[in-house]
């Protein structure tokens, strides 16, 4: 039963826009955290974050309370075979426009994580934004992608 329980929730989760406490106009949807192996302490967050603001907006950190830190990322090619990645200070979101944090582009980096992760639990992440706001949202465990 628990088992065909799982695919059903993940399924609603990803449904949902994960737009929590909107941030000075900023909203995100599609908030993924990638599974990993249960002894891996780090895992790949995607986002898409919205700016319906006049001007540009910058994410400057991030942090869970399920992760000893989260970084901002940035990969150091496009090539498929090339994984090495660059913690960077900032990530911009464009006036009117939007910004998707990607497995293989930008994306944040959860590391130190305190517990092993499920598929379709929820991982809370608050965003930090250039004049302090924050915004919560809370990413689904998913496979693959």
């Amino acid at each position: 039963m628990k088992r065909t329980l799982q695919p059903i929730i993940a399924l609603l989760a990803l449904s949902a826009p994960f737009a929590l406490h909107a941030a000075g106009g900023i909203t995100a949807s599609d908030a993924q955290v990638r599974m990993v192996p249960p002894n891996t302490t780090l895992a790949q967050m995607s986002v898409v974050l919205h700016n319906q603001g006049a001007h540009e907006r910058k994410l400057l950190k991030a942090h869970s309370p399920l992760a000893a830190a989260v970084e901002l990322h940035a990969r150091l090619s496009e090539a498929a075979d090339d994984t090495r990645m660059r913690e960077i200070p900032g990530i911009a979101i464009a006036a009117h426009g939007e910004t998707a944090l990607t497995p293989r582009g930008l994306h944040l980096m959860l590391i130190g994580l305190k517990q092993p992760l499920s598929e379709g639990q929820i991982v809370p992440v608050t965003l930090i934004f250039d004049g302090g706001q924050t915004a919560r949202v809370d990413a689904v465990v998913v496979t693959g992608r």
